[in-house]
């Protein structure tokens, strides 16, 4: 009669299981065996402590850089703001002095009219 596949997991398990309580069985009975378990046990607390503290210590760091990143980005984007008011008032400035020089480029024109009418004033009389 075949097992399905339920109870071959079951029995899989229990043979697991029954190995490790003969393995936990064996070592009770030699004390180096005890000793050589806490040691092995201790040192891979040790190394989760160590290993903990190290994930603390690399968190900080992190931290410190994410705030100094955050610093360093408002600061150029203050940067970015005072350059584009630059831009800005050059802009007006530019546009104001086109203005200008268009008015002064009138008038010039505007002088040359009057000479040239004065002229054929002074020679008509």
């Amino acid at each position: 009669m075949p097992y399905s596949q339920e109870s071959l997991r079951e029995l899989h398990l229990a043979r697991a299981f029954s190995s490790f309580l003969r393995m936990l069985n064996s070592l009770f009975e030699n004390p180096v065996l005890i000793i050589l378990a806490l040691l092995v046990l201790s040192c891979i607390l040790g190394l989760h402590v160590l290993l903990f503290q190290e994930y603390i210590k690399q968190e900080r760091i992190q931290g410190r850089r994410l705030k100094e990143l955050e610093r360093l980005v408002k600061i150029e984007l203050g940067r970015s703001q005072v350059v584009e008011n630059q831009i800005e008032l050059l802009d007006r400035v530019k546009s104001q002095t086109a203005d200008k020089l268009e008015l002064i480029k009138l008038q010039v024109t505007a002088m040359k009219a009057k000479e040239k009418e004065e002229e054929k004033k002074g020679n008509s009389d």
